[in-house]
């Protein structure tokens, strides 16, 4: 276990915590190293059949650690390139895993973090929290996060969020669909884990073909979308 990423198991239910505070959970190395094999893990136990991940302190993630590996060496610019590739694994890894993962919101979410909440199966947050894709204040392409931000909002909305670099809150991404709902911030972690203990409790077979037919129709036409599924209900993968 990193110590970057603390993990409780609660009755099936994995909370994973980013556990960066002094640092606003900003994904460095480790952080990204330890979620990435926390879920991995997860993945493969068949104790967990839901998992929660949350932010200790004040922030979800403030995304990318930007002063890390500053310093332009050969050995910084291969753990740069292990850093992206693991940012690239995060923001794809959820939609493929067989168990729901849901993230709690508990106050910052930017750039990477942010990513990180969409790449999520389902995101509750709280009153306060806020959201921003800053990259473009600081040089940089989002271009890790662009993909999963267009496919959930759409291309004029993503545009709008990532051209301006605006910070929104918890209000407007439940009208964007990155989050479902707003909860007290002293509430979070008990509403979340009680939907995830909900989730847990169902068939995993169920919630696996749930979340991969949803990943497969969600951009279809809804003609061609309800021709897969008859499909393969037709190949016995669902029940």
């Amino acid at each position: 276990m990193s110590d970057s990423v603390s993990q409780e198991h609660h009755d099936g239910v994995l909370l994973l915590t980013l556990n960066r505070p002094e640092k606003l959970n900003a994904l460095n190395l480790a952080l990204a190293e330890g979620l990435v094999t926390a879920l991995d893990d997860a993945e493969a136990d068949d104790a967990v059949r839901a998992i929660v991940i949350t932010g200790a302190g004040r922030a979800f993630s403030a995304g990318a650690d930007l002063k890390e590996f500053q310093e332009k060496t050969p050995e910084n610019a291969a753990a740069n390139q292990r850093r992206s590739d693991l940012y690239a694994r995060l923001n794809g890894m959820v939609p493929g895993m067989s168990k729901p993962v849901i993230a709690a919101v508990n106050g910052l979410a930017l750039g990477g973090g942010c990513g990180l909440v969409v790449s999520c199966d389902m995101a509750v947050a709280t009153v306060g929290a806020t959201f921003s894709y800053p990259e473009l204040k600081h040089g940089m392409v989002p271009a890790g996060v662009l993909p999963g931000l267009a496919r959930q909002v759409g291309r004029k909305a993503a545009f709008d969020l990532m051209g301006t670099g605006r910070t929104f809150g918890a209000e407007e991404a439940v009208r964007f669909g990155i989050v479902s709902r707003t909860v007290a911030a002293d509430q979070l972690i008990e509403d979340v884990m009680g939907v995830a203990h909900t989730m847990a409790g169902y068939s995993r077979e169920a919630m696996s073909g749930l979340k991969r037919l949803l990943d497969r129709v969600v951009d279809l036409p809804l003609a061609d979308g309800l021709a897969f599924v008859r499909a393969d209900k037709e190949n016995n993968s669902i029940k």
